[in-house]
């Protein structure tokens, strides 16, 4: 169907046979080949005329009336179909630019946890150089210790030419 009769006469669905025959005859007078000079007039003109007909028979009007359903129904059974499409395909691209977000959401707290762990590593070996730089401090106060001591322990002695040792 590829035309709406209706919208051709400019009239409602539910307009009556008067309604119909009145605005037939306003367009007829406008378009007639007679008075309208204008090229596509003519054609306009077999198009009223063709409408008023369909229009004014109720049995092809019943006929058109059903026809004219069923593409209402096929337009809205397509529109559906292609906005279920459409809301799949976005469904889609949410689904992989949700995946991409996930990816680099364990991206970034990987790099963050090893980055903690080698801020502790450092942290550990410079504890670490610590340590060792206080146990080579305290072994180095050990042997000033035990020299001290060796030095407290030593006993003044006094050999036969008159010497004195320590």
């Amino acid at each position: 169907m590829e035309k709406n009769y209706y919208e051709i006469l400019g009239v409602s669905e539910k307009a009556t046979i008067k309604e119909i025959k009145k605005a037939y005859m306003k367009l007829a007078l406008q378009y007639h080949p007679d008075k309208n000079k204008n090229i596509d007039a003519n054609k306009k003109f077999v198009e009223i005329k063709n409408s008023y007909d369909i229009l004014l028979n109720p049995v092809k009007r019943k006929k058109f009336d059903k026809e004219l359903e069923i593409q209402r129904l096929k337009n809205k059974i397509h529109n559906e179909l292609n906005e279920k499409i459409i809301k799949s395909q976005q469904d889609k691209t949410q689904k992989k630019y949700g995946f991409r977000k996930f990816t680099l959401i364990i991206i970034i707290v990987i790099s963050i946890f090893l980055i903690n762990h080698i801020i502790k590593s450092k942290n550990k070996e410079n504890i670490s150089n610590i340590s060792d730089n206080i146990e080579s401090f305290d072994s180095s106060n050990t042997e000033d210790k035990k020299i001290e001591n060796q030095l407290k322990n030593i006993e003044e002695k006094e050999y036969p030419n008159g010497d004195l040792k320590f």
